[in-house]
C-alpha cells in the first residue's frame, strides 16, 4: 500500500473515509505549521487543526523520529529551543495551531510495530484492505485516539484563508476543477 491510497482512505468523498472534504479543509503535503512538512492537516470548522503523518513502511517509521526529532519534541511540550547557526543563535519551534496528531500506516506496518514504538500523544490509525465484490478497498480505523496536545490554540482567519488557499491552489494543480 503506498501513501496516496492511504491518503484516499483518510479523506474523500466515499463512505469508508473517516473525513469529509465537504466537512472540513483538508491540506496534504505543506509545511504551513511551524516549518514541517505535514503528509495530511485537517482544519475543522471549529477552527482546530488535526496533524496526520503517513507512514508506509516499518523504516519510514523509524527514521521520522531520527529527521524530524524537533518536531516531535515540539509536539509533546508545547515548544523546543534550538541551538543552530555558527554562533548557536536559538531558534523556537512552537506548535501553535496542531491540536491533535496523528499516524496513519497499512496494517501490515502496523503488525510489525509495538504499541511502545508510537508516542504518548499520537492517535494510531490503521489502514486495511477490505475486499468487496472483485475489488479491494482501504479502510481506515481508529485504533487509538490522539490526545490534546499542549500549549495550543485555535487557527486565527489569517492562517484559515491561508489554508483554504492552499487547499484551492491543490485542486487546480491537479486538474480536479475544470472550467
Amino acid at each position: 500500500m503506498n501513501s496516496k491510497e492511504v491518503l484516499g482512505s483518510l479523506c474523500g468523498l466515499t463512505s469508508n473515509c473517516l473525513w469529509s472534504p465537504l466537512r472540513l479543509v483538508a491540506v496534504p503535503n505543506t509545511t504551513t505549521i511551524a516549518g514541517w512538512e505535514a503528509d495530511l492537516l485537517l482544519l475543522h470548522p471549529s477552527g482546530w487543526v488535526w496533524e496526520v503523518e503517513i507512514k508506509v513502511s516499518v523504516s519510514d517509521f523509524r527514521r521520522e523520529f531520527r529527521t524530524k526529532s524537533h518536531k516531535h519534541k515540539a509536539l509533546e511540550n508545547g515548544s523546543i529551543v534550538l541551538f543552530r547557526g555558527p554562533r548557536s543563535y536559538p531558534l523556537t519551534i512552537k506548535n501553535r495551531y496542531v491540536q491533535k496528531f496523528f499516524f496513519a500506516v497499512p496494517y501490515d506496518v502496523y503488525e510489525k510495530l509495538k504499541p511502545e514504538d508510537f508516542p504518548d500523544y499520537a492517535g494510531i490509525i490503521v489502514i486495511n484492505s477490505e475486499k468487496v465484490g472483485t475489488y479491494e478497498r482501504p479502510i481506515a480505523t481508529v485504533v487509538r485516539r490522539a490526545k490534546n496536545l499542549p500549549g495550543v490554540e485555535k487557527t486565527g482567519s489569517t492562517f484559515r484563508i491561508r489554508l483554504l488557499e492552499l487547499a484551492h491552489g491543490r485542486l487546480w494543480s491537479r486538474g480536479s476543477i475544470s472550467e
